[in-house]
């Protein structure tokens, strides 16, 4: 049975029969080196496929695709589903960029270890990176299969409209790669074209950065709470509270940048990315307003973080 279908074969009984373009789609994918990779992944790993056309989606109205790593899970809006006759540029990218998070996550614990702990229990500059590094490897993956398609298919494919993506820089510098060397396509090159891109542009920057903040807002609010405070209270007096705050680890930990560039691979195994990729100097230069949210972040958690020390008594002892 062929990789497409039996992903497809996840999908419940009221799915399955929306589910022709879905296949169109996939089929493409899987016509790929690169999408044989993501789908053989995805197989392997169990992942469930569901389309969200529910009254009230889980995605949101204006998001074609989403995967949740809680649950394994991949959502893809019915509009995709609905490509028509030959599905386009959109809609097989949507599908390789989420494909590429579930593999991200079947292949590599640190994904789901690193930046998706509550606030007190991870490092608000390895959460980013993390993300960073999520969406910069699916944004080069979906670029990477498109241009895998065998050209004889893919001029039939209807190209996206310039001017409507985020990632038109990254567009840009994987065919600029191409075109300085044809064999770049393959050997990992044009892709990490496409991933450095990922990095210059200012508008996804604050994009991604503003949701891995708001999300810590919303944990740090939490935390603020009367039950939590309880919590914290316990383990102030019995719980050893250093585990909670762990200096930030993925810039320096190169066991785990290597682990994460080897899971990152081509399909043929070997690694596109390099350990440049976790210096300081490589990552994106926030704005204005995404510092004054961190720093204020950095604030409150510092807040929380008090209460959970020991404080010394009158006497020199400690409670």
């Amino acid at each position: 049975m062929r990789l497409a279908d039996q992903l497809l074969a996840t999908l419940s009984e009221k799915d399955r029969p929306k589910a022709e373009g879905l296949r169109k789609i996939l089929s493409i994918i899987e016509s790929t080196p690169t999408g044989r990779m993501l789908l053989a992944s995805a197989v392997d790993s169990h992942l469930g496929l569901i389309i969200d056309d529910s009254g009230k989606p889980l995605l949101g109205p204006d998001t074609p695709g989403g995967y949740l790593p809680g649950q394994h899970k991949l959502y893809i809006s019915p509009s995709v589903g609905d490509a028509g006759e030959v599905p386009g540029q959109f809609e097989i990218h949507v599908l390789a960029h989420e494909l590429t998070h579930a593999h991200q996550f079947a292949s590599c614990d640190i994904f789901g270890s690193c930046g998706r702990k509550i606030f007190l229990n991870g490092n608000l500059h390895d959460a980013l990176l993390v993300k960073f590094l999520e969406e910069a490897d699916a944004n080069s993956a979906a670029i990477q299969v498109f241009h895998e398609i065998p050209k004889s298919r893919r001029k039939y494919i209807p190209a996206q409209q310039r001017g409507t993506s985020f990632y038109e820089g990254c567009h840009d510098a994987f065919g600029s790669s191409i075109r300085k060397d044809t064999r770049n396509l393959h050997n990992g090159k044009a892709r990490y074209a496409a991933f450095r891109a990922f990095y210059s542009l200012a508008e996804v920057g604050e994009h991604y950065s503003a949701g891995v903040l708001n999300t810590w807002e919303g944990e740090i609010r939490a935390g603020e709470g009367f039950l939590v405070g309880m919590l914290l209270k316990a383990l102030k007096y019995f719980g050893d509270t250093s585990q909670f705050f762990p200096p930030p680890d993925l810039y320096s930990n190169t066991e785990k940048q290597d682990k994460i560039i080897s899971a990152l691979a081509m399909p043929d195994g070997k690694p596109y990315l390099n350990r440049s990729v976790f210096t300081a100097a490589f990552s994106t230069s926030y704005a204005p307003e995404i510092q004054a949210q961190m720093s204020n972040l950095g604030v409150r958690r510092a807040k929380i973080r008090a209460r959970m020390v020991p404080q010394p008594v009158p006497g020199g002892a400690t409670p």
